[in-house]
């Protein structure tokens, strides 16, 4: 249909018309601004994304120390110190030692479990962003298999902890298990499902499973969602020999 408006041919071609037509009634028609609404949505909408991450930016920066405290704690009761008068104790690991941390791996660490954390059932693939920068930063995370060994580990304290007594395992303990387990998660799981190992397995495996385009990839983003595995490398941890057979079955237990 024509964006003209409906006249005669006489009264629109006619050179005695008696004021010049007025063609602001047709700005914006034809010129691309019918979708300056659009546009001026999406920016907001863009805003208010940015300033959604922002805050969750700062709600894990303000965690991380929280974190840092825990895990110290506990890396300290997986790497107990040895008195200096008595012979070294031979470590407790066979085939994979948990990666000793310093001080600034452990701070790094912190902040990946609390930017990697996402309640079962669901993803942290919002976060992915600032999980890959972390990691980028931080390639022990993707490159030494010990840093998932020493979430295992860490992980392991908290239970055996529970074991002594009804109450102790605490709310904190709690809580920062669920991190752990996210953060075991995601270093876990790139392997698992077929990624290449080492540094930038995460980024292929959010490419994989962010825009799944087959079952299996859904599968797998299924079982990232679940937090198997997390599991899956709990149960290696605890039975290093027999998790080839399993993990070629299917079957964690």
């Amino acid at each position: 249909s024509s964006i003209w408006p409906r006249q005669s041919r006489a009264s629109a071609w006619s050179p005695y018309s008696p004021a010049m037509a007025d063609y602001r009634k047709f700005e914006g028609i034809g010129d691309g601004s019918g979708s300056e609404d659009e546009d001026a949505k999406q920016v907001k909408e863009g805003r208010e994304r940015q300033a959604s991450l922002d805050d969750q930016r700062a709600v894990h920066a303000g965690r991380k120390d929280e974190v840092d405290r825990w895990l110290k704690a506990k890396i300290q009761k997986v790497f107990p110190p040895q008195e200096g008068s008595g012979p070294p104790e031979l470590d407790p690991w066979e085939d994979l030692p948990p990666r000793r941390v310093t001080n600034e791996e452990r701070s790094a660490l912190a902040m990946f479990l609390s930017v990697a954390h996402f309640e079962t059932h669901s993803h942290n693939l919002a976060n992915h962003h600032d999980i890959m920068n972390i990691a980028r930063q931080n390639r022990w995370l993707e490159e030494d298999p010990g840093t998932i060994e020493l979430l295992c580990q860490v992980q392991r304290c908290i239970r055996s902890g529970g074991r002594s007594g009804a109450d102790s395992v605490s709310g904190q303990d709690s809580r920062m298990e669920d991190m752990l387990l996210s953060a075991l998660n995601t270093l876990a799981a790139p392997s698992r499902a077929g990624c290449s190992d080492g540094y930038g397995k995460i980024y292929e495996f959010f490419a994989l499973i962010g825009d799944p385009k087959t079952s299996d990839a859904w599968d797998i983003r299924a079982k990232y969602m679940k937090k198997e595995y997390a599991a899956e490398a709990l149960f290696e941890s605890l039975m290093p020999k027999t998790s080839g057979a399993d993990s070629e079955n299917g079957q964690l237990f």
